[in-house]
């Protein structure tokens, strides 16, 4: 499955090219050591320790040492990167991640602030094929998934077919009367509830309000909250 985890390249946002898949590989370790690092050191330059606090379920999070044991979950992915690549499930390529890592490092923090949350493409390749056991999403080959009653990679169903959950790029699974199948994404401007009925990827609510009109995630604005784009601030000087 074409896997997002982690750190966007921000191709689209910012003009940066993409990342290149490397044939090398790290571990698990290195892949999410090497992350954690370079991600507390951007948002401690670039966001308040206010609104860092928030993303952290209210811990203080004043330097490096505090923010990398605030993500220690990340070991988890680690555990779960290592466990796939002992079934031969998953590779890593290392020059794919080392160019996302550059491109966070010279990101500037105006551009980093509209989208704290980033992940990352292009270095974790799923080797399983369709109709074999998987244990996560990222281990699929292709445009599949893993299906978590089966424990199958399957593949993403595409507009007008029934779902489940998920679907094809560019569609999303919505329930109606005769049950629930893939429909387009609506366009910017369109009313919403959630982003992933977005062809942007981000819904603008206004405070207070319960519903808003879809956006892109590079478009947050004062005074809404973007659903899957949340804006921080610059840090006190």
């Amino acid at each position: 499955m074409r896997t997002w985890i982690l750190l966007a390249c921000f191709a689209a946002a910012t003009g940066i090219a993409a990342c290149d898949n490397d044939d090398s590989s790290g571990g698990p370790e290195e892949v999410v050591d090497s992350y954690v690092t370079s991600y507390c050191e951007k948002l401690l330059a670039c966001c308040e320790s206010a609104q860092l606090s928030d993303k952290f379920d209210g811990a203080v999070v004043a330097d490096r040492a505090s923010c990398e044991s605030e993500m220690d979950l990340l070991g988890l992915l680690e555990l779960s990167l290592r466990a796939s690549l002992e079934h031969a499930r998953i590779e890593l390529h290392e020059g794919a991640l080392d160019a996302c890592l550059q491109t966070l490092e010279a990101l500037p923090c105006a551009d980093f602030r509209a989208q704290p949350l980033m992940l990352c493409d292009g270095y974790v390749e799923g080797l399983v094929p369709e109709g074999q056991a998987c244990s996560s999403d990222y281990e699929c080959a292709g445009d599949s998934y893993c299906d978590g009653d089966l424990d199958v990679c399957k593949r993403l169903p595409v507009e007008g077919e029934a779902c489940t959950e998920k679907c094809a790029e560019g569609v999303y699974c919505q329930i109606g009367e005769s049950g629930a199948h893939c429909v387009a994404k609506d366009d910017n401007g369109a009313p919403c509830n959630y982003a992933t009925t977005c062809k942007g990827g981000a819904c603008a609510i206004s405070e207070g309000a319960t519903s808003g009109t879809c956006t892109t995630n590079d478009e947050c604005t004062a005074g809404l909250i973007h659903l899957e784009c949340e804006p921080c601030s610059a840090p006190a000087p």
